[in-house]
């Protein structure tokens, strides 16, 4: 209602309308609720409204009011806009833009909640933009449309997967962005025969990644099914894969291995699976020809696998060294074996035999090579996955020592077990008739022929390998050489003597040294005494369920 106030009235006088006494105001000429307390509007019970839309205003430029007061409900700005309260003291902002006219800033969140910048560019909203990121654009021409750009800006272009920045006046290229895939995978074969005792294979894979990367690993069985072929198991980057050992789980199936950096594709690689028993177990064994100096006193000949055969065990022995200058004698050959190496019925195979060492024999017509030359298999592809060397024939310039070898890591040749062992060193010092060192064994190496008269005499027993020969004061006597079936007791060394008493012991079924006449190294693989030449080499190959190295085996008899 309209209140009457008294005219002309002066500074402090006051009016009572109601409950309320006014005071007039001659600085502001206004009346006022006389006192502070708050005005009491309890008594309202329903919403405070305007007597027509948008035409009313609460308090004024020169009458602001000091506080307001409101619970969390929200305030409503012209038709759309709309500020709350949240939790925590929040406020509660759709979107704010900054600045006036045609050119400003929207911030708002997006729908993940990040932060998201629009500009506005001639009265035209941009596209969003996340603060301190690249612009994502889809191809060069999504750059180009682009505009109210300012210098430092960056933008992505998926589709040629590189980025860009604004220098104020251009876009420039800065960097092409690059994953590349996983090295591709090695360490795995192609082919794989399972044993048939069950022993599993193991298979390391191996993948790096260029950018450094973590990768992760995983197999399936893409061909044929495990069923009870076999079991496969994983730990990151190594398989294992254990067969059966009953014939009746026999099969074929392949894995495909693979691995990802997460965000390149799979990189894979194919192996096939063979789980097959023989029932023919099978024997072939090789042994020194007519070699000459025109075929570098090498015996070839060629093996074609058997019907049926799908992995062969291998056995190559290395001849043994002569008995040289100095009265010294000759280094025992090396043994190497390897099991369940992959064949293929009809291939051919090189088998190489070496020809024992004799310092007479390589100066008379060149019947023998000073060195016993070395024993080896080599693959259809011209690969030679072990290798037996042959001892040295002791002279001004060469040692005596025993042969080594080697037996290939390849997963070319399977996963099967392998080895290898150096044979004995013959009798070295000079002027004290050298025995001839024990030929190496199938689990350890041969025995060290002696020399002269003293602490050094007698032979040393090898260590699954043929005894080394003792030396002699007249005599001196070869090193014991080593069978061909498996793994039998050791050659014992033997004793200094003054005659041909004292050969060096074979081991393993092998011969005794020569005993008498020229001190001959024992077959196979035994080294010479002085004077003498070294044991024969020998290759061997083994076939069939249950057939591996080492055995023990010491006749052909044993071998059922």
């Amino acid at each position: 209602m309209a209140i009457n106030f008294p005219n002309s009235p002066s500074n402090g006088d006051t009016h009572v309308v109601g409950l309320k006494t006014f005071v007039y105001n001659s600085t502001t000429t206004s009346w006022s609720v006389q006192g502070s307390a708050s005005v009491d509007i309890t008594s309202i019970t329903g919403d405070i409204l305007p007597d027509t839309d948008s035409s009313r205003s609460l308090g004024s430029a020169s009458k602001k009011w000091k506080e307001l007061y409101l619970s969390s409900s929200t305030i409503f700005l012209g038709d759309s806009g709309t500020i709350s309260a949240g939790s925590g003291g929040e406020i509660i902002l759709p979107s704010i833009k900054i600045g006036k006219g045609a050119n400003a800033v929207k911030l708002e969140a997006d729908g993940s909640g990040k932060l998201k910048t629009k500009k506005i560019v001639g009265g035209v909203t941009q596209a969003a933009e996340e603060p301190g990121s690249a612009l994502i654009l889809a191809d060069m021409a999504a750059l180009i449309a682009v505009t109210g750009m300012s210098a430092g800006q960056t933008a992505l272009v998926t589709a040629l997967n590189k980025v860009f920045m604004y220098t104020g006046s251009a876009w420039y290229l800065i960097a092409t962005m690059t994953n590349a895939s996983p090295t591709d995978i090695t360490g795995v074969a192609g082919t794989y025969v399972l044993a048939e005792d069950g022993t599993a294979t193991t298979i390391t894979a191996v993948s790096t990644d260029p950018e450094g990367f973590p990768l992760t690993w995983s197999y399936a069985v893409t061909t044929g099914s495990l069923g009870s072929i076999a079991t496969v198991s994983q730990a990151d980057n190594v398989f294992t894969i254990t067969p059966s050992s009953n014939e009746a789980d026999a099969g074929t199936f392949s894995i495909t291995f693979s691995v990802t950096d997460g965000a390149t594709g799979a990189v894979s690689v194919v192996s096939a699976f063979t789980l097959a028993f023989g029932d023919d177990p099978g024997r072939v064994a090789f042994y020194k020809g007519s070699p000459t100096i025109s075929n570098a006193w090498i015996s070839s000949y060629d093996w074609t696998v058997p019907a049926g055969v799908t992995s062969i065990c291998v056995l190559c022995i290395g001849a043994g060294g002569g008995g040289g200058d100095g009265s010294r004698g000759g280094g025992g050959g090396g043994l190497a074996w390897k099991n369940h190496i992959p064949v293929t019925a009809g291939d051919v195979w090189s088998i190489h035999v070496g020809t024992a060492g004799w310092k007479d024999g390589g100066q008379s017509g060149d019947a023998y090579p000073l060195n016993a030359t070395h024993t080896y298999i080599r693959n259809p592809s011209n690969v030679i996955p072990l290798r037996a060397e042959g001892g040295y024939t002791a002279s001004a310039l060469d040692d005596n020592q025993g042969g080594g070898g080697f037996v290939t890591g390849s997963s070319t040749f399977g996963t099967g077990t392998g080895a290898v062992y150096t044979g004995g060193t013959g009798g070295r010092l000079w002027g004290n008739w050298g025995g001839g060192g024990g030929a190496a064994g199938y689990s350890g190496n041969g025995g060290r022929g002696g020399w002269g008269s003293g602490s050094e005499a007698n032979g040393v027993s090898g260590s699954g390998g043929g005894g080394g020969g003792s030396g002699s004061g007249s005599a001196a006597l070869g090193g014991g050489g080593v069978g061909i079936y498996g793994e039998g007791s050791s050659g014992a060394g033997t004793s200094y003597s003054t005659g041909w008493t004292s050969p060096g012991q074979g081991g393993s079924g092998g011969e005794n040294a020569q005993g008498s006449g020229n001190g001959e190294g024992g077959n196979y693989g035994g080294g010479g005494g002085y004077y003498g030449k070294g044991g024969d080499a020998t290759v061997q190959i083994i076939w069939g369920r249950g057939r591996s190295y080492p055995n023990t085996l010491t006749t052909l008899s044993d071998d059922t």
